[in-house]
């Protein structure tokens, strides 16, 4: 999914059920929204969500379209939103009722006795025919939080989260509070980002969205291999948390990297660190230079991979030097080629997701990681790979079908898996040396008791 959208206008066909306290009949609500940075409305509570992300700065309004902010300075690596909010967007909800058969849509606060300040309200003659309501942001930053003055003045890392009423003034008393009025709830979740939103390759302690993150090559494609994140993610607010992961790419250099064109967006699944799909399009045997941001909910992008962490990575060339076919050891750089769309096309393990009856186990994923880091990196490591695909097909399928072998292969893999991690947390050749020296005590202990003592 792409926010490359001036203005987001989704139109759902939203339908859930409410009761008010006074025992008022079912009522049915479809609405639609424009003029928001994002707009979820299948959530768990029924409540419908608007955000409004106030990433960046626009550099100029029309009033009717969310803002770019992300255009200002695409190259540069700061918080931005493809479709910001500001304090004169013109917010416009659409919505009809089988209930209320005439009446004025507005929107008031939660308790529906006072109505927001509106640009336009449309009047309905009878039931089932929509109508609309258009207000100011920056009445609704009023309105949800008191302390906020408007949208734009919202501090960095703060959201504004509240929830207003919207339906048809059944009376027309200028409210929605009786009896004949038809309403339904909908929440709002502002959110300004932290302006120092660079993400550091190594240390991921402070950072609220992904880090740490690499990739691997396919056939004309790059998969993302895994990234860290920190403890309590995908959470960034109470309310807002990190949906997709950004993806850019280019064949010049690391500071060509643009948020505003070649990217692609990951969601986030499971609020985990298991990203589906990959990123298509490339050429074979050209080396590409990835960054990576996160997207909250609000369609707020920050969290950048930077210029000093790209440079300080194990294997990474300058940022504004090209990126070479031989720069193999980048966790940002890949070369997809037509071998690799072999090896990669489905990210399976055979004998390891036979015998773990799940390709995104935990073990599979740390054998994985080890593959993509260290056996597809060399030409040996390429060749094993390609002999494990030919046959492990083959030897997977006794095993799937046999709970016996499963656990034994769950026991021969364990010493692998094990290899496998030390070497993704201190390196191969340091875990070589520790288990040569693990292997030849065991040898020379059991030939000590065993073989001498005969």
């Amino acid at each position: 999914m792409s926010f490359n959208l001036l203005s987001l206008n989704i139109i759902s066909s939203l339908i859930f059920t409410l009761c008010s306290i006074s025992a008022r009949a079912t009522i049915t609500l479809n609405t639609s929204v424009s003029g928001a940075s994002a707009y979820d409305y299948n959530t768990v509570s029924g409540i419908p969500i608007v955000y409004g992300g106030l990433g960046g700065t626009c550099s100029s309004t029309d009033g009717t379209n969310a803002c770019d902010s992300c255009a200002n300075a695409p190259t540069a690596g700061t918080a931005c939103n493809q479709n910001r909010i500001y304090d004169s967007l013109q917010l416009t909800i659409t919505l009809k009722s089988d209930k209320a058969s005439s009446g004025s849509v507005i929107i008031t606060t939660e308790d529906g006795k006072t109505p927001l300040t509106m640009v336009t309200s449309e009047t309905v003659g009878s039931t089932n025919t929509y109508g609309s309501v258009t207000v100011l942001w920056t009445y609704v930053c009023d309105t949800i939080n008191t302390d906020a003055v408007d949208c734009d003045s919202t501090a960095a890392g703060t959201l504004l989260s509240g929830n207003l009423l919207v339906g048809i003034d059944g009376n027309s008393d200028g409210d929605l509070n009786s009896d004949v009025d038809d309403s339904a709830k909908i929440a709002f979740r502002v959110y300004s980002p932290e302006t120092s939103n660079s993400t550091n390759g190594a240390n991921c302690t402070s950072i609220t969205g992904a880090c740490a993150l690499s990739v691997y090559p396919g056939d004309e494609k790059v998969y993302i291999n895994s990234f860290t994140a920190p403890t309590g993610f995908a959470s960034v607010k109470s309310d807002i948390k990190v949906k997709y992961v950004r993806l850019m790419f280019s064949a010049v250099n690391f500071d060509s990297l643009s948020v505003v064109e070649n990217y692609q967006d990951f969601e986030i699944i499971d609020d985990a660190t298991n990203i589906s799909g990959y990123l298509d399009g490339l050429t074979n045997d050209t080396p590409y230079v990835f960054k990576y941001a996160s997207i909250d909910d609000a369609g707020n992008i920050y969290n950048f991979l930077d210029a000093a962490s790209f440079s300080s990575a194990s294997g990474c060339i300058a940022s504004s030097a090209t990126p070479s076919i031989s720069d193999t050891t980048c966790a940002y750089i890949a070369t997809p080629g037509k071998v690799f769309g072999l090896l990669s096309e489905d990210l399976n393990c055979f004998i390891a997701t036979a015998a773990y009856g799940s390709s995104w186990a935990p073990p599979l994923k740390t054998l994985r990681a080890f593959r993509n880091t260290y056996l597809l990196t060399h030409d040996w490591g390429k060749a094993f790979v390609l002999s494990y695909y030919k046959y492990g097909s083959q030897a997977a399928y006794w095993i799937k079908n046999s709970p016996g072998l499963k656990v034994i292969s769950q026991i021969l893999l364990w010493p692998l898996w094990a290899f496998a991690w030390m070497s993704l947390q201190i390196g191969l050749w340091t875990s070589l040396i520790l288990w040569g020296l693990v292997v030849g005590s065991f040898f020379y202990i059991f030939k000590r008791r065993f073989l001498c003592a005969r």
